[in-house]
């Protein structure tokens, strides 16, 4: 089964009128950065959530393996409604529709594989700190896989040496 891992926000806030604001309000503007699995440093899994069109449209790019996948998370403005759609490295396509349960992020997906067969899982969100986040994926089958996903730390820059006094 593809699975496509990956974030976003979701639930209505009454007072929003964009992604961004939603995300703000709900605490869930944390997600944005780098992701890797804590067991491998992000050899496994990678994702990444960024900004492709401020407080409007979020670009996602993970890597599960040898998959890849880029999906952007926006908004329906009529609805409100959060919404992801993406694509992977070996022709498979989602949609889903986000939503919040008891404070966690929740991205029902649907998904078409490369071979044209359809199926559906659950992605639960959990954000322990600002650091860690834990997603739970639920097959349709019943199958389920827990990963703990720790921001990814930019490199420390290089200070720039000082010349030396004469």
């Amino acid at each position: 089964m593809s699975v496509v891992v990956a974030m976003g926000m979701l639930w209505s806030c009454a007072a929003a009128e964009n992604l961004g604001d939603m995300l703000r309000e709900a605490g869930w503007q944390k997600m944005l950065g780098t992701w890797v699995d804590a067991e491998t440093k992000g050899e496994k899994i990678m994702v990444r959530y960024g900004w492709k069109y401020k407080d409007h449209v979020i670009q996602v790019n993970s890597k599960m393996g040898e998959l890849q996948s880029t999906g952007f998370i926006g908004r329906n403005g009529k609805t409100g409604e959060v919404y992801q759609a993406g694509v992977n490295s070996m022709g498979g396509a989602s949609l889903g529709q986000w939503n919040e349960d008891g404070g966690d992020a929740i991205l029902e997906l649907g998904y078409v594989s490369p071979e044209g067969e359809e199926g559906g899982m659950r992605i639960r969100h959990h954000l322990q700190d600002d650091d860690t986040m834990v997603v739970t994926v639920n097959g349709e089958g019943g199958e389920e896989m827990t990963v703990t996903l720790v921001r990814k730390k930019a490199p420390k820059k290089a200070k720039k040496a000082k010349p030396e006094d004469k």
